[in-house]
């Protein structure tokens, strides 16, 4: 009907352009280099304390606990921490999934496209597209305007200022990789140091920490004293250790649940965005099953980034 068209999920909004072999320069807030195919956004600083964290805890984990433990499971260990690094790295340097501006358009045309309705039809449910003021482009469905990235990002789930930047379309499978890793990391770190903690933490050093107050069968006869003995003696045994799986519990206890709930986000092809928004409760025109949705958030092909693609890239104005 009038003011509506078909769209390519495959395709997006960007200003009409030719671009050079080294690409454009990189969009908004971002820093971008090797022809903008690395980029990191404007929080990239809190992205390195993240870095700094992970690597320092693991650091510590392999000088105190690492060298008592049978080697499968601390090569298991350093290969999830090199994961981690890996997916934490990509997701911060990767393109979410810009949408390059139309600054070129005249004001008069720009003010008659922010007047008029335009939407596309996908799997029967009309989806209108919205005119953002700043980029001058109608963005593609799903698309959302980040002012801390100044940009347009397809699929847009939310800025994330431990990536540095935003997650969207490009970056999320890596971003999402990170939840899950990072939290399994803590899992196996906190486990293993609470292993070393009652290793360490017999009879004898109860009697030696505790002194005159310990009472073998006064504390076995109540599981929470008992607890609370073995605790006091881990702590004065091993003050660090126990402060490495304190830290990985804290941490677990923030990411765990991020990984819950994107896990719920991925099966169900939805985006934080559109959560906090309430959009799509009654259809969800994206939703194609959960064997189909994972594969497309996390396996599908992405296809060129349009930061630094050599074919010229169309508006749907």
């Amino acid at each position: 009907g009038p003011g509506s068209d078909r769209y390519d999920e495959g395709s997006a909004s960007a200003a009409s352009a030719e671009l050079g072999a080294d690409g454009m320069l990189p969009p908004g807030n971002f820093i971008g280099c090797c022809g903008n195919r690395v980029v990191v956004g404007p929080d990239f600083g809190v992205t390195l304390f993240a870095l700094s964290l992970t690597a320092g805890a693991c650091v510590a984990f392999w000088a105190l606990v690492a060298p008592e433990l049978p080697w499968p499971a601390a090569a298991a260990h350093a290969a999830l921490f090199a994961a981690t690094v890996l997916l934490l790295f990509r997701a911060a340097t990767t393109d979410p999934g810009v949408v390059p501006a139309n600054l070129d358009l005249d004001e008069a045309e720009a003010e008659a496209n922010a007047h008029e309705s335009r939407s596309v039809v996908i799997r029967g449910v009309d989806v209108p597209l919205k005119w953002c003021y700043t980029c001058r482009i109608y963005r593609p469905p799903r698309a959302a305007h980040c002012s801390d990235c100044g940009v347009c990002v397809e699929e847009f789930d939310h800025h994330c200022p431990w990536m540095g930047q935003c997650v969207g379309k490009r970056n999320y499978r890596y971003f999402y990789g990170f939840c899950v890793s990072v939290s399994l990391l803590c899992l196996l770190t906190g486990a293993l140091s609470a292993w070393h903690v009652c290793r360490v933490v017999d009879e004898e050093t109860l009697a030696q920490v505790l002194g005159p107050r310990y009472r073998g069968r006064r504390y076995r006869a109540s599981p929470a004293a008992a607890a609370a003995a073995e605790l006091a003696a881990g702590v004065a045994t091993v003050p660090l250790v126990c402060g490495l799986a304190f830290f990985c519990a804290m941490i677990l206890c923030c990411v765990g649940p991020l990984a819950c709930y994107h896990t719920s986000l991925v099966v169900t092809n939805r985006t934080t965005n559109e959560e906090i928004k309430g959009l799509y409760e009654v259809a969800n025109p994206f939703n194609q099953g959960a064997s189909r949705n994972c594969q497309e958030k996390l396996c599908d092909s992405l296809g060129p980034s349009q930061l630094y693609s050599h074919q010229p890239l169309h508006n749907l104005v």
